[in-house]
C-alpha cells in the first residue's frame, strides 16, 4: 500500500483487504492489482489505470471513477452504490451480482448490454446512453437489505 501512495504506480500488488477509503488516487496505475474485499468506498480514482485488477467484493462506493480504465476487471459481487463511471472503460466486464444502484455510467464505454444482464442490481442506475433505469428498484422494494451488499 506504502508503494502504491508513494509512487502512484503498484502493478500486480496484492492488496487484499486494505481501507483506502476515501483516498485520494486519481491517475494510479493499479494495472492487475488484488483489491479483493478492499474498501474503496469515496476514494478519488479518475482516470485511474485498474486493467485486469481484481476487485471481487470490494465495496466502491461513491468512489469517482471518471475516465478510469477498467477494462477486464472482475467487479463480481463488487459495491458501485453511488460510484460515478463517466466516460469510464468498461471493456471485458460482467457486472456479476454488482450493486449499481444510483450509479452514474454516462458515456461509460463497452457497456452497450449492461440492461440485458440479470444479475446486476440496477435502480436509479443512469446508463451510458444516458437514460436512467429502475430495472431493479421493485426488488430492494421487496427487500431493503440487497442494495447495501
Amino acid at each position: 500500500m506504502k508503494e502504491l501512495l508513494s509512487t502512484r504506480k503498484c502493478f500486480g500488488c496484492n492488496l487484499v483487504g486494505v481501507s483506502l477509503e476515501g483516498q485520494n488516487l486519481q491517475g494510479i496505475d493499479a494495472r492487475s492489482t488484488n483489491f479483493q474485499g478492499a474498501n474503496l468506498a469515496n476514494a478519488n480514482l479518475r482516470s485511474a489505470n485498474l486493467e485486469w485488477a481484481d476487485l471481487r467484493g470490494a465495496n466502491l462506493s461513491g468512489a469517482d471513477l471518471t475516465e478510469a480504465n477498467l477494462a477486464n476487471a472482475l467487479l463480481d459481487e463488487a459495491n458501485l452504490q453511488r460510484v460515478t463511471l463517466t466516460r469510464a472503460n468498461l471493456k471485458g466486464i460482467n457486472f456479476r451480482n454488482t450493486n449499481l444502484v444510483d450509479a452514474v455510467m454516462v458515456n461509460a464505454t463497452n457497456a452497450d448490454q449492461l440492461q440485458e444482464k440479470r444479475t446486476p442490481l440496477l435502480c436509479r442506475t443512469q446508463l451510458p446512453s444516458g437514460i436512467l433505469t429502475n430495472r431493479d428498484c421493485q426488488r430492494l422494494t421487496d427487500n431493503p437489505s440487497i442494495a447495501s451488499n
